[in-house]
């Protein structure tokens, strides 16, 4: 729905369907929660790329003079490496790096260093495994979860108040009308008894009445039309996206369908809500994150325990690319391997974390809980007003058929003279 341009009253006809779709489509919380998934999932890339391999190229060129030393040291470098993590833990590094010197100096000869290195890095406590070093990924994965659920949510809250609200400008529609009625009436009899006050067949006091009965329903109009207004002022802030010509618009809205009975079945109500309530799937969701934080800060109390690996192979050559090419065969071979290990004393910032995680999937469980009984109590609430609200349907229908009864037997003896105002 949307006006623009408006300068005169425009009425629009709008029915329920109607009105939920223009709600899903136009409405800003809706369209506001429909890019968090998008963002979510851009969340769920970026801890992902957090295992992409890093690129390094350098190319650059040095000159060295020393004091009391004829000419100058002049060398020309270059170096390309590839390295990451992996998502068990093991961080590695490939290089390739030459260096160049044109000229002879001191005791170093022309030519030119070429040199290939490998370089890996395997945790074997302390961020070891993926529970630990793909927890970031885990949770945006789950994360990404949430956001669905809660556009889930934000839709079927959006339908539930257009619903609602729908029904409202229905029934302030329908009071309106109502209280336009009473008011003619109160006029009509108003005039009426002016006409018997002139012959003498009724009291002044009895003009009185109805004068004052007339002034009050006219008040009655007016504060039913300013709550019609409000109410439609609700409906276009659901329904619309405009801002320009929204105040000149007014709704009609059709007439309602007959309601039908629903069956309360309070064990199938439950089960249908724990596995659909986008609220009680999103409290699962955040107690599996607070359990993958738990494993995660668990092995971080650990002390550092890697296991460091390097192999290098060196050749020379009369150029950089040279030294390089040399590498396939005219190469000397060397290689390290080493334990390091290393731990914080008394450790208190992870074993602290660790804690906190603890607190925090201990909290969740309990919110957890206490969620399922807030259901059942909410569900249990629905259930006695569906019942409570179809026996007043009935009741209030009969009533309205006495009520109108008696009006009819009341006006003819108001007719005949035998009834006050």
């Amino acid at each position: 729905l949307s006006v623009s341009g408006q300068t005169t009253e425009e009425r629009y006809e709008l029915g329920l369907r109607e009105a939920i779709a223009l709600s899903l489509s136009k409405n800003f919380a809706v369209r506001i929660e429909k890019l968090d998934p998008g963002k979510a999932e851009q969340q769920l890339q970026r801890a992902k790329g957090s295992f992409d391999p890093s690129l390094s190229l350098s190319v650059g060129t040095s000159s060295d003079e020393f004091l009391g030393v004829e000419g100058e040291d002049r060398q020309d470098q270059a170096s390309a490496s590839v390295g990451g993590v992996l998502p068990w833990g093991s961080s590695y590094s490939v290089g390739l790096n030459s260096n160049d010197r044109g000229t002879p100096f001191l005791n170093q000869a022309a030519g030119a260093n070429g040199a290939a290195t490998l370089r890996v890095t395997q945790p074997l406590l302390r961020d070891f495994g993926k529970a630990s070093n793909y927890a970031s990924v885990r949770i945006a994965e789950k994360g990404l979860d949430q956001s669905k659920l809660g556009l889930r949510a934000t839709i079927m809250e959006t339908v539930a108040n257009t619903i609602t609200v729908y029904n409202g400008l229905y029934f302030a529609k329908r009071n309106l009308a109502i209280a336009i009625t009473n008011r003619d009436l109160a006029l009509q009899l108003m005039a009426d008894n002016q006409r018997r006050l002139e012959v003498g067949s009724i009291a002044a006091a009895d003009m009185i009445v109805a004068e004052t009965r007339y002034a009050l329903r006219k008040e009655t109009v007016l504060i039913t039309e300013r709550q019609l207004r409000e109410q439609e002022n609700v409906m276009k802030q659901l329904i619309s996206d405009s801002v320009e010509g929204l105040l000149e618009l007014r709704i009609d809205v059709v007439e309602l369908e007959e309601p039908e009975l629903y069956a309360v079945d309070a064990g199938k109500d439950y089960a249908q809500a724990l596995e659909l309530r986008p609220d009680y799937r999103t409290a699962l969701l955040g107690i599996d994150i607070d359990e993958i934080a738990v494993t995660r800060d668990r092995r971080q109390r650990l002390p550092n325990l890697d296991v460091v690996g390097r192999l290098d192979y060196d050749a020379r050559g009369s150029s950089l690319g040279g030294s390089i090419a040399n590498l396939d065969n005219e190469r000397a071979d060397s290689y390290r391997l080493e334990t390091v290990f290393s731990m914080p004393i008394p450790n208190r910032r992870d074993r602290s974390q660790y804690a906190i995680s603890r607190i925090n999937l201990d909290q969740s469980e309990i919110g957890l809980n206490r969620l399922k009984q807030t259901i059942l109590i909410r569900l249990d609430n629905a259930a006695r007003r569906v019942t409570s609200s179809w026996s007043r349907i009935e009741a209030t229908r009969e009533a309205r058929l006495l009520a109108e009864k008696s009006l009819v037997a009341e006006q003819k003896k108001l007719n005949l003279g035998v009834s006050r105002s």
